[in-house]
């Protein structure tokens, strides 16, 4: 556990009217601290009810878990880490609750185009006569339309 998550948790249990050694941090009041908060209740009562005032429904426990996975994701966790996070049996499941976000799609797109362009870029500073007159193979060049559309499949013995 994270040191920063841990005191905020013996802080917010410290100020509980229920924080003595056999109390739950999260503590049902009508069990006086002796049973933890019932999570249902607090989906039901709580939770779903705030979602629903900013017009989100379908809002569940498996909400959160989604979302933890995909901030994970976005922040470059690696897929084996965000499964054993969220506890997943295998990576088929764990890719289940990962969803591209619209700002990653964006920078996917963005680092794809500016590749690109630097492909394009260098197939337009190479004369591909000059570079076949040096005996050069498998260079990018402007006249090789698969290396400028593919240029991760480059076909070094074609070119």
């Amino acid at each position: 556990m994270h040191l920063a998550l841990k005191d905020a948790l013996v802080e917010w249990k410290s100020q509980s009217n229920y924080n003595g050694p056999g109390d739950f941090v999260f503590p049902s009041h009508r069990h006086k601290g002796k049973k933890p908060l019932d999570l249902v209740a607090v989906l039901k009562r709580k939770i779903q009810p705030a979602f629903t005032k900013v017009g989100i429904t379908g809002v569940g426990w498996h909400t959160f878990r989604h979302t933890v996975g995909t901030m994970l994701a976005e922040m470059g966790e690696h897929q084996l880490t965000i499964r054993d996070y969220l506890r997943h049996s295998n990576l088929h499941v764990t890719n289940k609750y990962l969803q591209a976000t619209p700002e990653s799609k964006r920078r996917a797109q963005g680092n794809w185009w500016s590749d690109l362009a630097g492909w394009l870029a260098v197939g337009e500073q190479i004369n591909s006569d000059s570079v076949a007159s040096a005996g050069v193979r498998g260079v990018r060049s402007a006249k090789c339309e698969v290396c400028i559309l593919r240029p991760p499949l480059h076909h070094i013995d074609f070119c």
